[in-house]
């Protein structure tokens, strides 16, 4: 009885998270660092600008360009008189959403869904690693809704890294590779070898399992 109750808070707690990110990520208007994002999120698929894709992580870029390839997304059609060449990564971003085959509405949430996708990963790691209260404390917590509603890298990455911590005393091996994700979402992740090595009472030889798939994965 005790068990069932917890799945019904649980799933309860997240459909209720789930439901209000969805609705941030439908009725907020465009912030100044999305459009970047999603155009070259779009061009890690498809080609752009040479060289700007790597001002950008992959993981997500990757993520979020399934998103936008996945609704017909097109390359930017650029107005009249506007110079080819080299092309400034918010230009470039502005370009695609605006001046693309898909309607602007349609390219944002698409872009913004792949994180909500791993905002939901983020509740069921946190649920799984630290029980009901790190769920509701993560469910309702202001700065995860709000930055897991957009078309950034700040809540994927977050997503990631938590999962990968969560994975620990069940797979190293997992929680590496995992770690290698949160790294290619966001170099900030670099800091998991290190919490891999003092986290816990793990022998050596798990710490550079975790730390070899982190690696190869990243």
């Amino acid at each position: 009885m005790r068990e069932r109750t917890a799945l019904v808070v649980t799933a309860a707690v997240a459909a209720v998270s789930i439901s209000i990110a969805l609705l941030l990520a439908r009725t907020t208007g465009v912030t100044y660092d999305e459009p970047p994002y999603l155009g070259f999120s779009w061009a890690y698929l498809h080609g752009g600008p040479k060289g700007a894709v790597r001002e950008y992580p992959p993981v997500l870029s990757y993520l979020r360009g399934a998103a936008l390839a996945a609704v017909g997304a097109s390359a930017p059609a650029p107005p009249p008189g506007l110079v080819s060449g080299a092309v400034e990564p918010h230009v470039f971003g502005q370009l695609f959403l605006f001046y693309n085959r898909v309607p602007p509405q349609t390219l944002l949430f698409a872009g913004r869904a792949a994180g909500l996708l791993l905002f939901a990963v983020l509740l069921f790691a946190l649920r799984a690693w630290g029980g009901i209260f790190a769920l509701a404390f993560a469910a309702f917590e202001p700065n995860l809704l709000a930055h897991s509603s957009l078309a950034t890298t700040d809540g994927g990455f977050t997503a990631l890294f938590v999962a990968s911590l969560a994975l620990w005393e069940l797979s190293p091996a997992a929680a590496g590779a995992v770690g290698g994700l949160a790294l290619g979402s966001k170099a900030t992740g670099m800091i998991l070898p290190f919490i891999f090595r003092f986290a816990g009472r793990k022998r050596l030889k798990s710490v550079l399992t975790a730390c070899s798939w982190y690696v190869a994965v990243a």
